[in-house]
């Protein structure tokens, strides 16, 4: 899709913090990816048009953006899709995980909301199933549908025609559905339980945001440490952290934690916060 969006040089709206794989992505597709910052409503819209105001296009995760959770607001969505219509850019919406919502009503896509023709909404099933599983999707407006077609039959199929067919078939049985329902129920609780002990264990160190979405929480290191010194020491422990300020490409970056709780049964989660506990007093000790 930045293939067929793209000339050399075009800028593009890139979270930040966000998924390091974009950026590359972008890089390696010839645009100049432009740092937006994220706040608890997401990305900031006005920040972006201030800084690269005829950006061709933008990548954004509204319903559960990665790393730090955040959903993009109403207001920030028709921000967004009006600056769009007015500048003709393409937004590339990826809902990586939005099927894993824990709490409240479904989010309405920035794909349906868009009158324009501008969002080109971009989905997997490695995340909704299991990561072999290396089958995406996307929605196109009638506009760009052709050409994506056209590019699309460029490129090797990146799964069997089977593994293509047995999901479709999955799907059409109902098998998906009562299987994300399963699923939602489960990472509800990990999700919970993450919090909890995270609470309990690593209060006054560190401040878990919400986690209303998906399978992974960020939460900021409230003690003066590195957050790169605390995942190497955990890691030598055996538990298995991100450090949030690798996520950052921009000059505003920020001391935290990423944790994934989507394999880790609730069980299991409290031993992990009490060795993270002991870590982090050990990196506050040197």
């Amino acid at each position: 899709m930045l293939r067929l969006s793209l000339a050399p040089g075009d800028t593009v709206w890139v979270e930040d913090p966000g998924y390091p794989g974009v950026r590359r992505a972008v890089i390696a597709t010839g645009g100049r990816p432009v740092p937006v910052p994220v706040d608890s409503e997401g990305l900031d819209v006005d920040t972006g048009i201030a800084r690269a105001p005829r950006a061709r296009v933008v990548v954004v995760a509204p319903s559960h953006q990665y790393p730090l959770g955040a959903t993009l607001s109403l207001s920030r969505r028709m921000a967004l899709l009006h600056w769009a219509e007015r500048t003709q850019a393409v937004v590339i919406e990826d809902d990586y995980d939005s099927e894993f919502r824990h709490r409240g009503r479904p989010l309405t896509a920035l794909q349906g909301l868009d009158e324009a023709g501008c969002v080109v909404y971009v989905g997997t099933f490695s995340k909704s199933m299991f990561p072999g599983l290396r089958l995406g999707f996307f929605v196109a407006p009638p506009p760009l549908v052709d050409a994506f077609a056209s590019a699309r039959a460029a490129f090797p199929a990146p799964a069997s025609a089977l593994e293509q067919a047995a999901l479709a078939v999955f799907l059409e049985d109902g098998h998906f559905a009562r299987h994300l329902r399963r699923m939602r129920v489960a990472y509800r609780e990990r999700g919970e339980a993450l919090l909890e002990a995270l609470r309990a264990d690593c209060a006054g160190a560190l401040t878990p945001r919400s986690c209303d979405t998906g399978m992974q929480v960020a939460a900021s290191l409230t003690a003066p440490l590195s957050d790169l010194s605390v995942r190497d020491e955990a890691a030598r422990r055996g538990v298995e952290v991100a450090a949030l300020s690798d996520y950052f490409s921009g000059r505003r970056r920020e001391a935290g934690l990423v944790f994934g709780f989507g394999c880790v049964r609730p069980e299991a989660l409290r031993e992990g916060t009490r060795t993270l506990a002991r870590a982090l007093e050990d990196t506050r000790g040197r």
